[in-house]
């Protein structure tokens, strides 16, 4: 299998992350864990460009039920990275959310991965197919390029509606809770 480069080109959706000195670890690096938050932001923000209103009262939407993080390079502070996002795969009751972090400006790629979203039923907690009306805003937002799904070797998730799959209650994305400075 010929390995595939990742471009800017690739991504339409982007978010800026400042990396804080608070995400560095005991070895002076940003810490592994926090790439994930950075990819919980950008995926947050496509959502929100597909004016998907994520609120814990909705009775069904997108639950994360798997990433994977690739760590390229290091990263200091301070740095500023750029998330690009996008949709490589929609299936009948999941899709696949495909991550590039790079260096601020530069094409120097630090982090990549994917994640997979289940649609679920909050209420029953298991998965469902995915509202079509929701399939075919995020078909039209990606049609306009050719996407390469860089990361399909590693995933074949399909879930089954029997066995369901545990989500959250209270919040339908699983996020850290991070305090707010006073």
């Amino acid at each position: 299998m010929e390995k595939s480069v990742i471009k800017r080109s690739d991504f339409k959706s982007w978010t800026s992350v400042d990396v804080r000195w608070g995400d560095m670890d005991a070895l002076g690096h940003v810490n592994n864990t926090k790439y994930f938050v950075y990819c919980e932001s950008a995926r947050i923000n496509y959502f929100e460009t597909l004016d998907l209103k994520l609120q814990p009262s909705l009775l069904q939407g997108p639950t994360l039920a798997h990433a994977n993080l690739n760590f390229i390079q290091q990263v200091h502070y301070p740095a500023q990275l750029e998330v690009g996002v996008r949709v490589s795969t929609v299936k009948n009751r999941s899709f696949q959310m495909d991550y590039a972090i790079f260096l601020a400006g530069t094409e120097t790629i630090v982090a990549s991965g994917y994640s997979v979203m289940v649609w679920a039923d909050y209420k029953l907690g298991k998965s469902i197919e995915m509202p079509e009306e929701i399939r075919k805003v995020i078909e039209e937002r990606e049609k306009t390029r050719k996407l390469t799904n860089y990361f399909s070797q590693f995933t074949n998730f399909e879930p089954s509606s029997s066995i369901g799959v545990t989500v959250p209650r209270a919040n339908p994305i699983i996020s850290p809770k991070t305090p707010i400075a006073s």
